[in-house]
């Protein structure tokens, strides 16, 4: 056995700590990891203080808590997508990685 020293970024789900890996485990940076992660159904959004990213099982509606999918920056079920939020999302969608 061979072994060797990676130095790098996982990506993990903040709901359930599910690795994030397609094939590779670590990114060289958190911004290439995101990425493969949205590309592979993951939500990441950008809240005020702090960054989320989930698996697509964590991903939950936040009217019911039915299983959900983003729409407009929000996690919503198919029986919710239509529904009036009073307050713009706390996130912003993933748009690549920052400066």
């Amino acid at each position: 056995m061979s072994a060797e020293r990676i130095e790098g970024f996982g990506i993990y789900c903040d709901g359930c700590e599910t690795e994030h890996d397609e094939g590779q485990p670590v990114w060289d940076t958190p911004g290439e990891g995101i990425d493969s992660a949205v590309c592979s159904g993951w939500f990441y959004s950008r809240e005020k203080y702090f960054d989320r990213i989930l698996c697509p099982r964590c991903q939950t509606c936040e009217v019911c808590k039915a299983p959900g999918h983003e729409v407009d920056g929000h996690l919503v079920c198919e029986e919710h997508e239509d529904h009036g939020f009073t307050l713009p999302a706390a996130v912003a969608p993933w748009d690549g990685p920052r400066g």
